[in-house]
Formats: structure tokens, C-alpha cells, sequence
């Protein structure tokens, strides 16, 4: 290449198409993110072309345009394929630092070329599921009981068929609302039916399939959440008033033996305050009781006839949110 009074740079005489076509590779021509630009970038490779032929720019230039064009096209392919889930914002502090420096470094080689864009993907896809699984494993440990965390031998179910019901609930939510049944649950039956052992492995399946819902999934026994109005009521009311709504419009709400804990005028205001704002949301509730209607009824309020009233409407609205199943009925 000749170049005259240091202005202008003159191609060879063959018009610099081997030049050229070396200097401006295609080696990444097979990727999945180059074909989805390719046609813009193929562009630009002949706008090069052109450029250089007429002498405007000198190969070394046209090189680095090319290289440039390339590494913003992968890159903005990258921002757009390999990005975190949403809900990386609820991982705890240390899962979230994790899960950003290996999904940068992953993101990293592949913008330096070190990674094809189908390794980059399979690997940010394994990092992430990864996480995911460490994330649900603590969320598990800490909400779940661990006599109820642990996995479950279907053979020695006390009751298969109430139990395969809570499932579908989780498996088929869809096909389960179009048969016309309710958006909550509520399992009774008598101690050792499996009613609460059905009810968190439904949790924790819902958990592992959609992880979101452990940011916005809380879990109480009546007889804590009975115990949490009754002292929290006398000295931090305002405390205990974030709980509450916490409960009331969190996304899935978890009761266990609701039949446990008896009233007091505060506990089954506040107790129906939460059932009232959840069916006026249609939320989903899980409840475990060992007795249905009328029995719950007066395990709630007693001989208390002002309570009994209270009780009877929070029996009522949960029959009308929640589907029963009955797992005394084998």
C-alpha cells in the first residue's frame, strides 16, 4: 500500500478485496447473537468496504471500526439475553453479590470472546438456577419446620387423596380455578391426618417453581398470631400493626390450626380483619383446622356470645375464599 503526501492511503490495485475481507473477520458469523444483527452489521461491513476502496480510511482504522461495531452489537445483545431475574432485588445481601459477580464475569468473557454466545447462556442459565436453589434452600430452613422440610414418602401417607388434592392446587392452579373452586385452601381433619405436612410441601413446591413468592409468602399459627396481639397490644401497637397488614396483603398467607387458639375480643377483631381484607383482595390463604363450621365455631368463641357472632362471620368468609378438604374422608 502506497501512501502519497501522508493525507490519503491508496488501495492496491486488486482493489484490497483480500486486504479487506482478512482484516474484517466473519469468525463470529454462526452465533445466534451475531445472526439476529447480521444484516446490520453486514452493512457496515460493506459501508467499510467501500470506504476503503476509495481510500477515505486506511485499513488499520476500518479494522477498528469493525471491532468496535461488533463488540457494541454483542454487547447490546448481552444487555438484552443475559440479564438477572427481578427478583434478585429479595436474595439475601450475600446471594446478591454472588449472583452479580458471576453473572459480570460470565457477561465479561463473553464480550472479551473467550465465550461462544451458547456457552454464555448455558452457564448464565446454570449460575442463576444455581443461586435460585441456594436462595429457596434458606428460605425453606428458615420458615419451614424441619420435621416438615424434610421430603416426604408418599407410600406412607395417612392420606394420599386429600394430600394429591393440595397439589393440584399448586400443579394446576389453573385447570383448579376453572372447575370453579376456590382461590385458598382449608385442610381439616384430626391430629396426624398429614393436614399440615400437605400444606408446607404445597408451599415449598410453589416456592421452588416460582421464587418470587418468597419475598411476599408468610406463615403464622393461630396460636402465635393470638399470642403476638395479646402482648404487642399493651406496649407497641404500632408494631404490631405493621405485622398485621403484613399478613393481611402479603401474596399467600399460611394459618396453621386456626382452631387452637380461642378468642379475645382483640384477637378475633384483628383475626378478622386480616380474613376480611384478604377475600375483599382475593388473596390466597392456607388454613389447618382439626374441625369444619359449626364445631369451629365454638372452638373460637366458647360460651361467649358477643365472640360467637365474630366467629361465625370469620367462618363464613373463609367458606367463601377457601376450599375444603377433608382429610379424615379417605
Amino acid at each position: 500500500m502506497v501512501k502519497m503526501d501522508g493525507v490519503k492511503e491508496i488501495p492496491p490495485a486488486d482493489g484490497g478485496h483480500q486486504e479487506i475481507a482478512g482484516a474484517l473477520t466473519t469468525c463470529h458469523s454462526q452465533e445466534a447473537w451475531y445472526l439476529e444483527v447480521a444484516e446490520k452489521l453486514d452493512g457496515f461491513r460493506e459501508h467499510l468496504v467501500d470506504t476503503y476502496k476509495e481510500g477515505e480510511v486506511g485499513l488499520e482504522r476500518c479494522t477498528s471500526m469493525w471491532e468496535e461495531k461488533l463488540w457494541a452489537a454483542r454487547a447490546a445483545h448481552a444487555k438484552g439475553r443475559l440479564r438477572l431475574p427481578g427478583e434478585i432485588k429479595n436474595f439475601p445481601h450475600k446471594l446478591r453479590n454472588q449472583t452479580r459477580e458471576t453473572h459480570d464475569a460470565i457477561v465479561a468473557k463473553f464480550l472479551d470472546g473467550r465465550l461462544a454466545w451458547k456457552e454464555a447462556e448455558e452457564k448464565h442459565k446454570e449460575a442463576v438456577k444455581l443461586v435460585e436453589t441456594e436462595w429457596v434452600s434458606d428460605w425453606v430452613l428458615s420458615n419451614v419446620p424441619y420435621e416438615y422440610a424434610r421430603q416426604i414418602d408418599y407410600e406412607k401417607l395417612p392420606n394420599k387423596r386429600a394430600f394429591d388434592e393440595v397439589m393440584q392446587y399448586v400443579d394446576s392452579f389453573g385447570e383448579w380455578l376453572e372447575q370453579g373452586r376456590k382461590d385458598g385452601i382449608i385442610a381439616f381433619g384430626k391430629t396426624g391426618t398429614g393436614k399440615t405436612r400437605s400444606i408446607y410441601r404445597a408451599i415449598i413446591r410453589s416456592v421452588e417453581r416460582g421464587s418470587s413468592l418468597c419475598s411476599d409468602f408468610k406463615i403464622i399459627s393461630a396460636p402465635d398470631l393470638a399470642s403476638m396481639v395479646r402482648t404487642m397490644a399493651i406496649g407497641n401497637v404500632r408494631q404490631l400493626e405493621c405485622e398485621l397488614e403484613e399478613l393481611a396483603y402479603t401474596e399467600m398467607l399460611f394459618i396453621d390450626d386456626l382452631h387452637q387458639a380461642k378468642f379475645t375480643p382483640r384477637y378475633a377483631e384483628e383475626l378478622m380483619r386480616i380474613i376480611e381484607k384478604r377475600y375483599s383482595m382475593v388473596s390466597g390463604t392456607l388454613i389447618t383446622c382439626q374441625v369444619p363450621g359449626e364445631a369451629l365455631v365454638r372452638k373460637l368463641a366458647g360460651d361467649n356470645p358477643q365472640l360467637r357472632e365474630v366467629a361465625e362471620a370469620i367462618v363464613r368468609r373463609i367458606r367463601d375464599m377457601c376450599e375444603p378438604i377433608d382429610f379424615d374422608a379417605k
